[in-house]
């Protein structure tokens, strides 16, 4: 679990520090760093695909850019994987939800598994991976049903006449040993709703994968995304029992994440005091491609409430990003990066007992701050535990 009252990235160290309390006025002042995710889209040509695979041919000798990304049936083989969920992810949703899949796919079915982002793999070996692994791809889109920063190479490889996979005559069945999930996050106020989820799924049936359970679809717009990927998660599973031999075991209980204790201080380079990435934490964000992984820290230069004499409050905000090759577009983001508040920080050490760890240097694990952790399970008796199970489902 998390103390810290800065978000940090998975993996380095964090730091317990302390920072001023989060004061409402601030937003008056217009003081409040933001973040604006810039969504935008890239595309790379495929005009030169051979139909090399499914037809006894090992290597792919097309032009998309895979380059120092890891093979995934190799990947899959060599670590012993039963399960893989793939995840393409604006703005840390649908990374959230493959977590939460790999979490339970350990402790309910003591799977091997992992969680990835799709742009960490080369997919022209998906007709090698073994029928005895699930791949489970947890597809977003943004905008008006683009494929999200992080992997827009998937769909084009999956789907593209030109390419390798998809120019194949569908007789061939190519990855008729493929069983795959899928889940689409997508909005239905805007005019492709979840269409990168659709063509994917489409696309590998068409190629023979055989997917195990319904293609599960949530919907941004109607404020229902977790209880739509709630009620598919638990059909995916049922199916993946019935067709895989998959199995539920009693759970022992284990942490969901490391956290160990490093011999830093908090002025150590290495530690996170609440940047987003390593290349902020070096002072290089401009080496990166601006997007939901590495985040353009941009000021609030106005901020003016527009209602006045009433219980409503709307606030104008306005967003620097001059200096930037930034422009803002309708379905783009801007997310809050904002602090806990110190006193609610230290009340909560206090609690449990943890006062004398209050600035600690950790190491989290993969994935620690990126999942979402249900306390419930954790209540000393039946009551608290349907009460907090009740609290943390509100959603107001």
């Amino acid at each position: 679990m998390n103390f810290s009252n800065q978000a940090a990235p998975v993996g380095p160290a964090v730091y317990f520090s302390e920072f001023n309390a989060l004061d409402l006025e601030l937003w008056e002042i217009g003081v409040l760093s933001l973040l604006l995710t810039i969504a935008s889209a890239y595309y790379i040509s495929s005009s030169n695909r051979k139909n090399s695979l499914g037809k006894g041919v090992d290597s792919f000798d097309g032009q998309v850019d895979f380059i120092g990304r890891k093979d995934i049936a190799d990947h899959s083989e060599q670590s012993s994987l039963d399960c893989i969920v793939l995840y393409r992810s604006q703005t840390g949703t649908a990374e959230g939800f493959a977590y939460q899949l790999v979490n339970e796919a350990q402790t309910k079915l003591g799977l091997h598994r992992m969680a990835a982002s799709l742009e960490d793999y080369q997919f022209s070996s998906l007709n090698s991976v073994s029928r005895e692994r699930l791949l489970v791809f947890i597809l977003a889109s943004f905008g008006e049903g683009e494929p999200t920063d992080n992997a827009v190479d998937f769909p084009n490889f999956i789907t593209d006449k030109d390419e390798s996979l998809s120019g194949l005559e569908h007789t061939e069945r190519p990855l008729k040993n493929l069983r795959y999930a899928s889940f689409g996050l997508g909005n239905n106020t805007y005019q492709y709703f979840n269409r990168v989820a659709r063509d994917a799924d489409r696309a590998l049936q068409a190629l023979g994968a055989i997917r195990l359970g319904p293609a599960g679809e949530g919907d941004d717009g109607a404020g229902t995304m977790d209880e739509e990927f709630l009620s598919w998660k638990e059909l995916m599973w049922s199916a993946c029992k019935g067709q895989m031999g998959f199995s539920e075991h009693q759970a022992t209980y284990k942490p969901m994440f490391p956290m160990v204790e490093c011999d830093l201080s908090a002025d150590s380079p290495e530690v996170y005091r609440g940047e987003p990435n390593e290349l902020h934490l070096q002072g290089q964000p401009e080496l990166c491609q601006i997007h939901a992984r590495n985040p353009f820290i941009a000021p609030a230069v106005q901020s003016r409430e527009l209602f006045s004499n009433t219980e409503r409050n709307c606030l104008h905000i306005e967003i620097d990003i001059s200096g930037t090759q930034l422009s803002y577009q309708t379905g783009d983001h801007v997310a809050a990066w904002v602090s806990n508040p110190n006193q609610e920080i230290d009340r909560f050490l206090r609690i449990l007992g943890l006062d004398s760890k209050r600035h600690m240097v950790v190491h989290m694990g993969s994935g620690a701050l990126t999942s979402k952790l249900p306390i419930a399970p954790f209540a000393p008796d039946a009551n608290l535990k349907a009460e907090m199970t009740k609290l943390g489902s509100d959603k107001d």
